[in-house]
């Protein structure tokens, strides 16, 4: 006969969970993590849950809130990733100064990867010491795993855009459409001021190629992040379950 979320008679009811109230698939990242926050409490007090407590469409929810968090800053990256490696290759100025300091450059790099960057030491930092049980584990990577593929694919866009950019300008068409410019605006600049902004948007060229490197390289180290973080959690996770059960037996 079963009570609550256990078995009657059983020395260990495990954990109570409303089986009438349908619960609430998160919508937003924090929400997500909130929800594996709370299935790792139970788990961690020593209570499995059952492997068909996450449901198939929970499953989709945690995939779809990863996928879309991914997405969320594809336009930061397009604008200020070339803005970034333009500041390291001084083709663009901060601050005034085509000399960035060491502090200048990093502020640059951050404008590009703040939330790249803030979002996975977010999934790491949280979540790392959730990984552990069966259910916080799939739960972990119906979320992780969209948050990968939603980044990789916006990766892979991002990369295509910039090479098609970088092969599709041409310094010849760029030399065509500046020449055509001047004939008409000659009496405005002169010609070495045209041929300075004809060799700056070279330079706004190459940054393409260079940027969508970039963003492969930082796409990668940051997805890393919270995998190392699940493995180093879970590790420490099993030791404390360990020394748990092994004074609970004496």
């Amino acid at each position: 006969m079963e009570g609550g979320g256990g078995v009657v008679g059983k020395g260990n009811p495990g954990p109570l969970f409303p089986s009438t109230t349908p619960r609430a698939k998160p919508k937003s990242l924090l929400e997500a993590i909130s929800d594996i926050e709370k299935l790792s409490a139970v788990e961690r007090t020593g209570m499995p849950i059952p492997m068909h407590f996450l449901l198939l469409n929970e499953k989709f929810a945690y995939f779809d809130v990863g996928l879309k968090a991914a997405w969320a800053d594809t336009l930061v990256n397009v604008i200020f990733t070339p803005i970034s490696v333009g500041v390291f290759d001084r083709v663009i100025p901060i601050f005034g100064t085509y000399n960035p300091t060491i502090v200048d450059q990093v502020f640059s790099l951050m404008i590009g990867l703040s939330y790249t960057l803030g979002i996975n030491i977010l999934l790491a930092f949280n979540l790392g010491s959730c990984y552990f049980g069966k259910v916080c584990r799939n739960a972990i990577w119906q979320l992780y795993g969209g948050f990968v593929v939603g980044s990789i694919l916006k990766m892979m866009s991002i990369f295509v855009i910039f090479h098609f950019l970088y092969w599709r300008i041409t310094p010849e068409l760029l030399s065509h459409v500046l020449t055509s410019m001047y004939l008409v605006v000659h009496g405005v600049f002169t010609a070495q001021q045209w041929d300075r902004v004809f060799y700056w948007f070279v330079d706004m060229r190459n940054l393409l190629f260079k940027s969508g490197i970039f963003i492969v390289l930082s796409t990668v180290i940051c997805l890393a992040l919270p995998f190392i973080s699940f493995l180093l959690g879970s590790r420490r996770a099993n030791y404390e379950d360990e020394v748990r059960r092994k004074y609970d037996a004496v």
